[in-house]
Parts: C-alpha cells; sequence; structure tokens
C-alpha cells in the first residue's frame, strides 16, 4: 500500500522554524524542543527507509518532549506521524484514533495546513479500507479548508482520484492526478512519486498498460531520489504486475524479485508473501524458459533468517 499520507512536509516546516530561532535569539524554542524536532527528523528517515519500528519509536520520543514543553503543535505533527506509521502497517482504527487526536489539536492551535494533512491522511485511510464514502467526506472538509485557508497540497487530488479510480470513473481521476502533478515537480520527489504512482494504477484500471508502466517507471525513479525503499518496493511491484499482464513474464520476474529483496531486508513478512503468489504465476508461465534464480535465493534465504549484514534499520 501507498502512502498516499505525506508526512515529508514536516521536516520542512521544523526545519524552517529551527532557522528562524537561530536569526532571533529572543524567540529559540527551549532546547528540548529542538530535540523533540531532532526525533521528528529521524523518524522521517526510518520511515523513508521502511524501518517502522524505529520510525515508531522515534516519534514516539518527539511528542514525549513536546508534551513536556505543553507544545501543542508539535505535539499533533507527532501524533500525525504516528498515525502514518500505523497506517502503513494497516493498523487502520489506530492510525484513524492518531490521526483525528492530530486533527482536535490542530483545530485547537489554528494550524491550517496540519489540520488538512491531517484530514488527507484520515481520508486516505480510509480509501485502504475501502470505506470510500467516508473518504469522500473527509475530503471534502479538507479541500473545503484548503481553499479558505489558501493551503496548497497537491496530494489531495490524488487522494480523491484513488477513490474515483476504486469506482471505477477513471476519466475524472485522469483531470484530477494531470492537475496534481501541474502542482507539483520532481524536485519534490516524495509528492511527485505519490501522484505518479496513482497515474500508473489509473492507467493500469483503464487497461492502459503500456502507459501504466510508464508511469510506475517515473515513480520508481523518483521514490529512488526520495530513498523511499517501501515505496520502490511498491513501484516494482507495480511494475511486474503489469507487464504480467502484457504476457512479459521474464521481466515481469524480474521487477518481482528486485521487489522481493527490498521487502526481506525489510522484515516485511506480508509483503514478501503477496509477491510470492506473483512470482508464481510468471514463473508457471515461463515454464522451461524460466531463469536461473539460485543466486536470488541464495540471498533470499541469508536475509530471511536473519543473516543481513547492511543492517538497514539499525
Amino acid at each position: 500500500m501507498r502512502g498516499k499520507k505525506n508526512i515529508v512536509w514536516v521536516m520542512a516546516v521544523f526545519l524552517a522554524l529551527t532557522a528562524g530561532c537561530a536569526r532571533k535569539v529572543e524567540v529559540q524554542k527551549p532546547r528540548f524542543n529542538k530535540a523533540a524536532t531532532r526525533d521528528i527528523i529521524e523518524g522521517n528517515t526510518w520511515y523513508m527507509r521502511g524501518c517502522y519500528v524505529q520510525a515508531l519509536s522515534s516519534f514516539h520520543k518527539a511528542y514525549e518532549k513536546f508534551v513536556a514543553q505543553d507544545d501543542q503543535d508539535g505535539a499533533a505533527l507527532s501524533l500525525n506521524n504516528l498515525g502514518s506509521i500505523y497506517r502503513a502497517e494497516k493498523d487502520w482504527d489506530s492510525a484513524l484514533l492518531f490521526f483525528d487526536e492530530s486533527r482536535r489539536i490542530f483545530v485547537r492551535t489554528g494550524d491550517s495546513r496540519g489540520l488538512v494533512q491531517a484530514l488527507a491522511n484520515t481520508a486516505a485511510t480510509f480509501t485502504d479500507m475501502n470505506a470510500l464514502d467516508k473518504a469522500e467526506t473527509t475530503l471534502d472538509e479538507a479541500e473545503t479548508i484548503a481553499r479558505e485557508k489558501g493551503v496548497v497540497l497537491p496530494t489531495l487530488k490524488s487522494n480523491r482520484a484513488l477513490v474515483l479510480i476504486r469506482r471505477g470513473n477513471t476519466a475524472e481521476a485522469e483531470k484530477l492526478l494531470a492537475e496534481a502533478e501541474s502542482r507539483t515537480s520532481p524536485d519534490r520527489s516524495f509528492e511527485y512519486a505519490t501522484i505518479v504512482h496513482a497515474m500508473g494504477l489509473c492507467a493500469e484500471k483503464k487497461g492502459d498498460l503500456d502507459t501504466a508502466v510508464r508511469h510506475f517507471t517515473r515513480a520508481l525513479e523518483s521514490d529512488r531520489k526520495a530513498g523511499y525503499s517501501k515505496n520502490i518496493a511498491s513501484d516494482l511491484t507495480a511494475i511486474g504486475r503489469v507487464l504480467a499482464a502484457l504476457n512479459r513474464h521474464a521481466e515481469a520476474l524480474e521487477a518481482f524479485y528486485r521487489s522481493l529483496y527490498i521487502h526481506t531486508l525489510l522484515s516485511d513478512a506480508k509483503g514478501a508473501e503477496a509477491l510470492s503468489v506473483l512470482i508464481k504465476t510468471s514463473l508457471e508461465a515461463l515454464g522451461d524458459d524460466r531463469p536461473d534464480l539460485r543466486v536470488q535465493e541464495h540471498f533470499l534465504k541469508r536475509w530471511s533468517e536473519g543473516e543481513k549484514k547492511a543492517g538497514l534499520c539499525q
């Protein structure tokens, strides 16, 4: 599943605050709040890498430090990020609970961008759950606030497009995604990849498989730039899935194994299990033409048994 939730903006917000404090000594935040900011940035780094246990720990530390100083905006940001972790782990109830508490605080503090982001993440979670009516209602609220407060968040449109794709309305989804893409750029790699991946899903739903491969490949390039390992795996799986539908099973198998490598290194058993089904289908389709996969299986066996040398999540 993809993170239609975008928590990277938190880093920019906090870095901007820190830079401002450096220029004006009289408005410096307490040392403890600066430490909390570092925890947020560290958590984002773990999150992008796909190391959710470590990200969870960092965001919890940030939350405790912000609460100790009664920094309500910081506390709300931490809760929003915690909700994103739970969503990534498919713990929908916990995700919704944390997003709602984050939303409640942002309403009180008047942080419009934080409020729109929390609502966008809530809507994305409802979409994951296939609760499409609730997703649309939440997006309506988020878009109204964004319009009134001048908040620009392109992923709101990609979130809406994903709901439309699930409803089979690909024509309207395409329009929204084109508009969303026009409001971002490859330089904003995380946001850009999220939107372009959604464009791939839309093309795949339409049956325009060649276009879908191109969009997923663009998303892959952007996610590589962002260093978002979990989304890199998601892009590769999508590329493989479409290539298999095009009966290009040898190419599909290569993409599947590259994705499987990442899931295995990140100890994502559920992701690896889902991929094994796709891999089996392509291997059966290839028959005697299947490639020699002994090297791939060698490393997968080592990594699945805990013999990892790089310590990606350490």
